[in-house]
């Protein structure tokens, strides 16, 4: 009698044991099959992106070998025009209301004040302070 205990004992620990291993190994094998299904959606995204990149990519290179494009960069950069074509040039206009005299008046104003702090800046910290308390 107590061989068959001891059989039956033995059978139900190797059983659970065996069961463990079996629960143990699916869910490891699930995991990894997470695992794998991530990294699939993940590159299926990379892929995409790199398609749609792709795409950008074929589209300027469509551009740039357009007469249209040539044709910008000829006038933009060569300054060259077309033979029926007429170009003006647009130039900054002076100020309304005042005269050339006035103009540059105010100009050489301008430079005068950029001097005086222009020598200041050459100043040390010290010396900037003594001149600002005692107005040298």
């Amino acid at each position: 009698m107590k061989k068959k205990a001891y059989l039956a004992i033995t059978i139900f620990v190797l059983g659970s044991f065996l069961a463990g291993w079996v629960v143990y190994a699916a869910s490891k094998q699930s995991y990894r099959g997470r695992q794998i299904e991530k990294e699939i959606e993940d590159l299926r995204a990379q892929a995409d992106k790199i398609r749609m990149e792709n795409t950008t990519l074929q589209e300027k290179i469509a551009y740039f070998d357009s007469d249209e494009f040539r044709e910008k960069i000829a006038k933009e950069k060569l300054n060259l025009k077309k033979e029926d074509e007429k170009v003006v040039e647009i130039r900054p206009t002076v100020h309304s209301g005042q005269s050339d005299l006035e103009i540059e008046k105010n100009q050489g104003s301008q430079l005068a004040d950029n001097s005086k702090a222009g020598s200041t800046q050459n100043l040390k910290n010290y010396q900037k302070w003594w001149r600002q308390f005692f107005r040298l």
